[in-house]
């Protein structure tokens, strides 16, 4: 009885190795093993089975069954032509050379090989695909809480103003209680209105209240602009590490125009602390004369003084 033969078909996604052992009267016996690639870069696996086949070698002629298919072929020296039923419902001739289970194991080995770089090339592009569209969105992102900080300032000047223009009352009242302490006015009628004087202080220091809160929002943004330029740092040399000769998009940033948006989101931070802390001091001198003005209608008319004055607001960073 002849030995056993093989024969071995290989393409880009696929291996197979017929095996089999024919007797005397060309009948024969083997096995298929096969190998195929399944799913889709960068997620692709080999698949691999065995499956026992029959067939009848007359002459040059080969008929195996396969599993649930019959394919009909031609032998010719070291070459095998099989005719295969495709799962369209085609029929495709499909060549296999003589080869040993070595060769099969080193074609396996090839298309598990060639797969996996297959996988690292698209999961690469994907990657970067991420890199670019996460740079995108971060560079948007640094625009706008840049542009937060114009509503920050708008919300302490306004602080500022009504403080200021509730100092302008008090300073009134001030004057009121002094020339009726000049005036030789009546004691509880000079202390009421001392109070008077007092209250107000006391609204001003709720102006300030109102600017200490509003600084909290002022930092919470300024925070997270930094946060924000560091992020976009970041994403910036992710993508380079991809694309060394990165140089934007339709809709992605150029390197150049990463940089400025930083630069300018650092100059805006900038100029919303030094603006900020001129309106800290300003409404710290408000605040300080907004008392002054108390003590003094107190002091005119020999009444209680006011409670002590509050303490100064500190500068951001």
């Amino acid at each position: 009885m002849p030995g056993v033969v093989g024969y071995l078909a290989v393409d880009p996604t696929s291996v197979t190795y017929l095996q089999w052992q024919a007797d005397s009267t060309g009948s024969l016996k083997g096995t298929e093993n096969s190998a195929t690639v399944t799913g889709a870069p960068p997620d692709s696996s080999v698949k691999t089975g065995t499956t026992s086949c029959y067939g009848q070698i007359s002459g040059t002629s080969v008929t195996i069954d396969i599993g649930l298919h019959t394919d009909h072929g031609v032998l010719s020296g070291a070459s095998l032509t099989l005719n295969v039923a495709q799962p369209d419902g085609s029929i495709r001739p499909i060549a296999y050379r003589r080869a040993t289970p070595s060769d099969y194991n080193g074609a396996l080995a090839t298309l598990n090989s060639t797969m996996q770089h297959t996988d690292a090339r698209a999961q690469n592009v994907s990657d970067q695909a991420k890199a670019i569209s996460k740079l995108t969105s971060d560079y948007q992102a640094l625009g706008q809480q840049k542009s937060r900080f114009k509503g920050d300032l708008s919300s302490l000047n306004s602080d500022l103003g009504t403080a200021t223009y509730d100092l302008s009352s008090e300073h009134a009242d001030e004057k009121k209680a002094i020339t009726e302490a000049h005036n030789g006015t009546d004691n509880n009628t000079m202390c009421s209105d001392a109070n008077s004087v007092e209250g107000d202080a006391n609204g001003v220091e709720g102006d300030a209240n109102g600017l200490s809160g509003d600084l909290n929002s002022t930092k919470d943004d300024l925070a997270s602009a930094r946060s924000s330029i560091s992020t976009l740092a970041s994403d910036l040399q992710a993508v380079q590490q991809g694309d060394p000769g990165f140089s934007g998009t339709a809709d992605a940033p150029a390197p150049g125009a990463v940089s400025q948006a930083i630069a300018d989101a650092r100059k805006a931070i900038s100029q919303a602390v030094r603006t900020a802390n001129s309106g800290i001091d300003q409404m710290n001198d408000v605040v300080a004369t907004a008392h002054t003005y108390a003590v003094d209608a107190a002091n005119a008319g020999n009444c209680n003084p006011p409670n002590a004055a509050a303490s100064a607001i500190d500068h951001i960073t």
